[in-house]
């Protein structure tokens, strides 16, 4: 190995050599280099990432939506399976359904609601009911809308277990 004034070289053996150099400018100048390049850096993230942020908000929305439309589902199918009444409800928070054991209700499935992805959740709060037939009784229809941005859906869930995602 050789060490001079700003340099280190060191033999591997196999090669000829390695060298590293040390300057004091050198450092200055990558530091000032980084600084110049930070400008333009920021002006390109400022365009882009609000253009970013349309397609994360549809996203999202359409997230939340396909949630429901898979709770929906995954209610309608535990009611005929077990031949129960299975409940549903659908908040900003969560997505819970319950089946009916006698007088007392069982948790079957949760999971987090639309919140978690930050949309906001307008609608029907209440819960669903599904026959053991898989249709819905009492109020069982509804309508929720997701929104996120500019990005918006609406889930409208009727009696007979229709559910429409529409724009």
């Amino acid at each position: 190995a050789y060490q001079g004034k700003g340099a280190v070289c060191v033999d591997t053996g196999d090669c000829v050599g390695v060298c590293f150099f040390f300057n004091d400018t050198a450092t200055t100048e990558i530091y000032t280099l980084s600084l110049h390049d930070a400008l333009p850096i920021s002006v390109v993230s400022g365009i882009a990432i609000p253009r970013l942020q349309r397609p994360l908000d549809r996203l999202a929305v359409e997230r939340a939506a396909y949630d429901l439309a898979a709770a929906h589902f995954r209610a309608r199918t535990t009611a005929i399976a077990r031949n129960r009444v299975t409940l549903l409800m659908v908040s900003a928070d969560s997505i819970r359904m319950r089946v009916l054991a006698g007088r007392d209700t069982v948790s079957r499935w949760a999971r987090e609601g639309a919140g978690a992805y930050g949309v906001l959740v307008t609608g029907s709060s209440r819960w669903l009911r599904f026959h053991p037939s898989g249709i819905g009784f009492g109020l069982a229809n509804g309508s929720w809308t997701f929104s996120r941005g500019a990005t918006q859906r609406r889930v409208i869930v009727s009696r007979l277990g229709r559910l429409r995602v529409s724009p």
